[in-house]
């Protein structure tokens, strides 16, 4: 069994006596205002009986106007051409399309023999898609009106047309949706594209965000390196 000495000091003989005393202070002090906080808040809120309702807060002063214009000296606008000016290229406003291209899409493109490129069929289809809803499907009137930026003849050509007609119910897998159980959409396998978690528009995006950023960190670079010739 070892036996541990333990060095005892006298009061004044211990080498950190003033600064344990010191700390000791400044904890109570420390304390002593937080409490004084507490019973305050108390008293406010529960009607506790204390001599004194204010919560308690830290002593300020006056001072002359001139000595705290010395300590903070009012800093001159600076003109227009110090501004940092970002590009309105830098903007995430150009965002890719909702609507994902798969292989079906592109073989009817394929076939339809059309001149419609594949971003603008994207973005077509996506407003096709929000005029339309769960229980009926965009009309080709109002189809017409939302596509009249775009020339494309989708709404009157033949093939629309045949995939108008046919019926999509018998060639469509049906399944349950897992927000509603035990109800079958006959158009729910149709495109499920929320549960995909990385998809061509999502890739697209970060590597546009990613190249803005590179860009941006390269003008931002070069600002610094004026500002150090201007200084020199």
């Amino acid at each position: 069994m070892s036996v541990t000495e333990m060095v005892v000091f006298r009061g004044q003989r211990s080498p950190d006596a003033d600064g344990n005393q010191k700390c000791c202070n400044n904890a109570r002090t420390i304390e002593s205002h937080l409490q004084e906080a507490i019973l305050a808040q108390q008293a406010s809120t529960s009607g506790i009986a204390v001599e004194n309702h204010v919560i308690p807060t830290p002593k300020v002063f006056t001072v002359d106007c001139g000595y705290y214009d010395a300590l903070y000296p009012v800093q001159p606008a600076p003109s227009i051409n110090q501004l940092i000016k970002v590009q309105a290229s830098l903007s995430l406003g150009n965002e890719e399309p909702g609507y994902d291209i798969d292989s079906e899409d592109e073989t009817w493109l394929a076939e339809r023999g059309g001149l419609t490129a594949e971003s603008d069929f994207e973005k077509m289809m996506e407003l096709l898609e929000g005029a339309s809803s769960g229980l009926q499907i965009c009309q080709p009137n109002e189809a017409r009106s939302l596509l009249k930026d775009f020339e494309t003849d989708l709404v009157d050509d033949d093939a629309a047309a045949s995939h108008k007609i046919a019926s999509l119910i018998p060639r469509v897998k049906t399944d349950a949706r897992r927000d509603a159980s035990g109800s079958d959409i006959a158009y729910v396998a149709f495109r499920r594209r929320l549960e995909r978690m990385q998809t061509r528009k999502n890739r697209k995006n970060d590597e546009d965000s990613y190249e803005k950023i590179l860009k941006l960190g390269h003008d931002l670079s070069r600002v610094v390196i004026l500002f150090d010739m201007l200084r020199r």
